[in-house]
């Protein structure tokens, strides 16, 4: 019976986290706006790390996304998580999610890669 050991780390995927600048002003419609945008950034979020752990598997990483829950995260192996931001065309902060148009504004990622067992999230 010969046992097998995988040299190859277990990758586990956490949150990318959006940057915003809040869009100005006050009273409900601005609360209810602030919230829908959360909301779709958030969604956004959701998505790209999915798509990174898809991604990974089908290159043939051992990737999974990383347990919410405390008590079911690993002991070792890697984390990648970041945060993801759009800038318009003179390079300031713009909100996320942003509307749809023929140039659209360049969305940059930020990936981070740790360790787990030297720095667990």
């Amino acid at each position: 019976m010969s046992s097998r050991v995988s040299a190859q780390p277990a990758l586990y995927i956490g949150k990318f986290e959006p940057i915003e600048r809040a869009p100005g002003g006050f009273g409900p419609l601005h609360a209810l706006n602030a919230d829908t945008r959360r909301m779709k950034a958030d969604s956004n979020a959701a998505r790209l790390s999915t798509a990174v752990t898809k991604e990974l598997q089908k290159l043939g990483a051992h990737a999974d996304p990383l347990p919410a829950e405390a008590s079911r995260r690993p002991s070792s192996g890697w984390v990648i998580q970041g945060v993801f931001y759009a800038l318009d065309e003179n390079s300031r902060l713009i909100s996320v999610p942003f509307v749809h148009t023929d140039k659209g504004p360049n969305v940059e990622v930020s990936v981070t890669v740790t360790d787990y067992a030297l720095n667990p999230v």
